[in-house]
């Protein structure tokens, strides 16, 4: 395997499997002879490892590194921080401030992604727009002059051929 420069994995950083690269991946391991990477008359343990060491190895070569993390507000941090500091003291009110703050977290997700609704290009409006159109694809099917359930929106010609063949 080519031995490339890979950054330092840390607490905001960590795996975007969406861009990984499977196929070169998938290349990767079955360009391994197993036999003779794993089996060398070792314990069971060292083939374990050694094993372990391929795949992290194929993971760091084919998956990218990234720090899109959720930003949260002041506010949630400091509750995250009280939630933390709770857990660790195995204070008895921690589960009920964990339903807590995962209701604020939650909260402020939903703000959030009106924001991004609001502020994208095109919108609320091309948002709007967007659904707007299905509803509208779907009341074209449902044309009250043809459809009244039972009968089939088949043009007259179509009918009349129909008619001919029973």
């Amino acid at each position: 395997m080519s031995a490339i420069s890979i950054p330092d994995e840390s607490e905001s950083a960590s795996r975007s499997w969406r861009k990984g690269d499977f196929a070169l991946a998938n290349s990767l391991l079955s360009g391994i002879d197993w036999l003779t990477a794993l089996v060398n008359g070792d314990r069971t343990q060292h083939m374990y490892d050694r094993f372990v060491d391929i795949v992290q190895s194929v993971i760091r070569e084919t998956i990218p590194l990234t720090t899109n993390r959720p930003q949260h507000s002041a506010y949630i941090r400091r509750l995250l921080s009280i939630q933390s500091r709770l857990y660790s003291n195995n204070d008895p009110t921690y589960e009920t401030f964990s339903k807590k703050v995962g209701v604020a977290i939650r909260s402020e997700a939903i703000r959030n992604e009106g924001k991004r609704i609001l502020t994208s290009n095109g919108g609320l409006f091309s948002h709007m727009r967007s659904i707007s159109k299905q509803k509208a694809a779907v009341s074209a099917l449902r044309n009250s002059d043809v459809d009244n359930g039972l009968t089939p929106p088949f043009s007259s010609r179509t009918t009349s051929t129909i008619e001919t063949l029973d």
